[in-house]
């Protein structure tokens, strides 16, 4: 697929993205040049680029900032522009102090089958934070999946 200003401006970006994409691709450029200068230089362009183009792949963007004013790791796995990953989290997101969040999608939706859809731990996965279950993008109770609830099996600190 052909990137142009044309085309950003049909799909409303936003002027500094405009700006950006014009100072490196001033004749436009095939979103596979796009994509890796999007995720490596500006947060979020990757994402913003890979739902508007039913991009597939993996979409890993580094060294951006946080809600905390942390460098953190995100990545991101795409299927026809959705986030979508059948054998694990479809967004994981990971700070230096050993944060992490994960995300289980399909389709776009959150969902996992035979475990929780969403998890928090701290501290590299020594201590779950959070966990949530979802089907088809609607909470779940962990009752209704039958399993037993990863927090319970974690010795508390």
């Amino acid at each position: 697929m052909r990137i142009t200003v044309d085309w950003l401006r049909s799909q409303k970006a936003c002027d500094d993205g405009i700006k950006w994409f014009l100072d490196r691709f001033p004749h436009g450029a095939d979103l596979a040049d796009v994509m890796p200068a999007a995720c490596a230089e500006h947060q979020g362009y990757g994402s913003w680029l890979a739902k508007r183009t039913a991009y597939s792949g993996v979409i890993i963007e580094t060294d951006l900032y946080g809600l905390f004013g942390e460098v953190y790791y995100s990545e991101e796995h795409y299927r026809d522009g959705k986030l979508h990953r059948e054998d694990g989290p479809a967004w994981i997101l990971t700070r230096p102090s050993g944060y992490r969040y994960e995300q289980y999608r399909q389709d776009g939706e959150i969902h996992r089958e035979g475990g929780p859809a969403v998890i928090e731990t701290d501290r590299d996965g020594l201590l779950h934070l959070r966990e949530a279950y979802y089907r088809n993008d609607k909470p779940v109770n962990v009752e209704e999946v039958g399993r037993t609830s990863l927090t319970s099996q974690v010795p508390q600190v």
